[in-house]
């Protein structure tokens, strides 16, 4: 097992986890195939950004703390990742579209406006 510390991440205000950190991930005396390689995370903000204030992803209807609180959510992930890079790889599908350049040249797809992850006529297409 590496030997890292961990960071505490909050979700929201009922919600504590921990993110490890990235010091002591891949340790050389362990095998690489013994870590995942990537971590795949399904609407971190919904916490802070529920389904009922969600207008095409804009942050809009969210109050200033919560933006800042999604912001920094997903900075700390970006950090860890340009850090450990290429040894691990995020996957996020989220709602919320943060405007700024750091975000949003991670955008790689939008499924919005009939565009789908998984498309009505799969498989049969």
């Amino acid at each position: 097992m590496c030997a890292g510390a961990s960071r505490r991440v909050f979700a929201g205000s009922n919600f504590r986890s921990t993110f490890p950190t990235t010091k002591g991930w891949c340790s050389p005396a362990l095998p690489t195939n013994v870590y995942a390689r990537f971590l795949f995370l399904d609407q971190p903000s919904q916490v802070y950004f529920p389904a009922e204030k969600d207008v095409d992803g804009s942050m809009s209807l969210v109050s200033e703390d919560d933006r800042l609180a999604v912001s920094r959510m997903f900075r700390l992930v970006f950090d860890a990742v340009k850090e450990v890079a290429p040894g691990l790889q995020v996957l996020i599908t989220e709602h919320a579209d943060i405007n700024d350049a750091w975000y949003q040249a991670a955008v790689v797809e939008r499924w919005r406006g009939g565009l789908k992850l998984v498309p009505e006529d799969w498989p049969t297409n």
